[in-house]
């Protein structure tokens, strides 16, 4: 139906490109080397790498790249120099790799990036309070057939953690060492949101779910889970069978020595980074409430919490990093005030663009007068 508008609307979508490009403008010094930092596949691990890039690129004038590496594979990243900064390694989960990046020279910490995280198996609370008698991992068996499904072969259904991740190692041991391994069907959901999809799904039909959940995540944030109970964790025990509870898990941060050696200034802000628990929650539920991308989550971290990465740079860098947040609200009115002013003249563009343009096409010299006209039609009516 509108021809010549959809002509109008690409050229209109071809300017919003270009006007983006113009507004950001380059912020990093091409004098220095790229920085590439890890990021993993859950939200915390990908939020973290998003906020220290921004501040490193437009508070030091580095450039940054992300790259998506999961953590049985940090190890090779770093000895390849594929990435020299990664901001959560999950101990003891990883701690071969850890201890193997340190000892080989690959990596220095430098110290911790989130703290009160913890790991466990859960089931919605509902499903708790439905069957009071299941309290621990031993009670499990008393309740196959209200955990089973259709396609787990008469077994518990267990979602497990995403393949990659250093608990789907874990929780295999685990199972072995409790001598639960015949009774669970464990399914390895793709990604973190495939295990959250997985549990929205049961919860909004009050159904069974059991699986690996750990915190702080968007599955401790929004649904009400009861974590059952494990033998206490010793060190004899994660030694051996493993058939005990999750320790207490630290969360590490790792730099190449060679990114020390060329940028100790960006080294020390991410010796000094620590993201709050607080903070962590209350960003990934905006995230999740928002359907917004962990770059936007990282943007609205640091317009919310000045106060704390201000703590971890000098005044210069933290002046530059807000600097360049001005730039990004300028640029984000400009692109939503000329979208909104398009809508609105829409019905009136048609007329416009058959009365100021020639044989149907738009040259360069006739967009002006397009939209003035379609603003005085406006007016007029």
């Amino acid at each position: 139906m509108f021809k010549h508008l959809t002509r109008l609307t690409a050229w209109m979508v071809a300017i919003a490109v270009v006007s983006v490009a113009v507004l950001s403008g380059c912020s990093s010094n091409s004098d220095r080397q790229e920085i590439v930092i890890i990021e993993h596949s859950w939200e915390s691990a990908a939020l973290q790498p998003q906020i220290v890039a921004h501040i490193i690129e437009h508070g030091y004038g580095s450039p940054v790249s992300t790259l998506l590496v999961e953590p049985l594979a940090i190890q090779a990243a770093l000895s390849s120099g594929s990435a020299e900064v990664v901001m959560e390694i999950w101990l003891p989960n990883n701690v071969e790799i850890y201890n193997q990046a340190l000892e080989s020279g690959s990596a220095i910490d430098v110290g911790e990036s989130i703290a009160d995280t913890w790991q466990g198996f859960g089931v919605p609370q509902y499903f708790k309070d439905a069957n009071p008698g299941l309290e621990s991992v031993f009670d499990l068996p008393d309740y196959t057939d209200e955990m089973s499904t259709i396609d787990s072969d008469g077994k518990i259904r267990f979602v497990d953690c995403v393949p990659g991740w250093a608990c789907e190692v874990v929780n295999v041991q685990k199972w072995e060492g409790y001598g639960l391994a015949e009774h669970i069907h464990s399914v390895k959901p793709g990604s973190e949101a495939a295990l959250v999809a997985d549990l929205s799904r049961s919860y909004a039909l009050n159904e069974p779910w059991f699986g690996y959940i750990w915190g702080p995540s968007i599955v401790s944030i929004d649904y009400e889970m009861y974590v059952l109970d494990e033998p206490e964790y010793t060190d004899e025990c994660w030694e051996t069978d493993r058939a005990c509870g999750y320790p207490i898990t630290e969360v590490k941060k790792l730099v190449a020595p060679e990114l020390e050696e060329r940028e100790p200034d960006v080294v020390e802000f991410l010796r000094q980074w620590f993201l709050s628990t607080e903070e962590l929650v209350t960003v990934t539920k905006w995230m999740a409430d928002n359907h917004s991308s962990t770059p936007d989550g990282a943007l609205y971290y640091l317009r919310e919490y000045p106060q704390s990465w201000k703590r971890f740079v000098p005044a210069d860098v933290a002046a530059k990093v807000e600097e360049s947040l001005a730039s990004f609200d300028s640029r984000t009115t400009f692109v939503a005030e000329g979208e909104a002013e398009f809508q609105r003249l829409m019905p009136i563009l048609e007329e416009c663009f058959s009365r100021h343009t020639s044989n149907g096409r738009m040259q360069a010299d006739e967009i002006d007068p397009v939209f003035d006209c379609a603003r005085a039609e406006e007016t007029r009516r």
